[in-house]
């Protein structure tokens, strides 16, 4: 089975689009962790940090670890907001990918338990121009890359697929992309 996690609360963005056309393109089953319309709250509590490695109390975050769990490829559809992920799905990665779920310490070192995941797909939309980020790199490949060293295997593979410059695309350009994407899962 093949999950895809969608963050953004209106199914008719560029994001809403591309999630679509993912689902469309995909070759076998998925699942889809629409975070916004599922009603997820990405808030860590007091009482879930208390928690934290323990099997959680929140029934839907037991079916997304489920999910996870069930998954051979894991992708992500969302914004880039203020340069980073969006809280909905920080929050997601807080609440969802924990020891015991996704990775375990062992000797202090964490290992990852999705062993079953080979592929990590990310398909992203950023206002901002690639350039814009210069020297300092992509914020959001570098979180990602660092999740799958923690979390998957190392033949577990990362496939970026970013939209830059969105606040001033041109309807081909985002054809092009919504193309592009669609056919993520049948890469996967």
């Amino acid at each position: 089975m093949d999950l895809v996690v969608f963050a953004h609360p209106r199914a008719d963005s560029l994001s809403g689009r591309a999630l679509q056309r993912i689902i469309d393109g995909a070759r076998g089953p998925v699942v889809a962790a629409d975070l916004y319309g599922q009603g997820f709250s990405p808030v860590l509590s007091a009482s879930d940090f208390a928690r934290y490695g323990q099997p959680p109390n929140d029934p839907l975050v037991t079916t997304y670890q489920r999910q996870l769990a069930e998954a051979r490829s894991v992708t992500f559809v969302f914004p880039v907001w203020m340069y980073g992920l969006p809280a909905m799905l920080k929050g997601y990665f807080d609440r969802v990918w924990t020891p015991g779920a996704t990775f375990a310490f062992r000797d202090g070192v964490p290992v990852g338990l999705l062993t079953q995941v080979k592929a990590i797909n990310v398909v992203c939309s950023f206002g901002q121009e690639r350039d814009f980020y210069g020297h300092d790199g992509d914020p959001i490949m570098l979180f990602f890359k660092q999740l799958v060293s923690q979390n998957c295997e190392p033949d577990c593979t990362i496939r970026y697929e970013p939209l830059f410059g969105t606040d001033g695309v041109g309807a081909p350009a985002v054809a092009a992309y919504l193309d592009k994407v669609a056919g993520v899962l049948a890469r996967a």
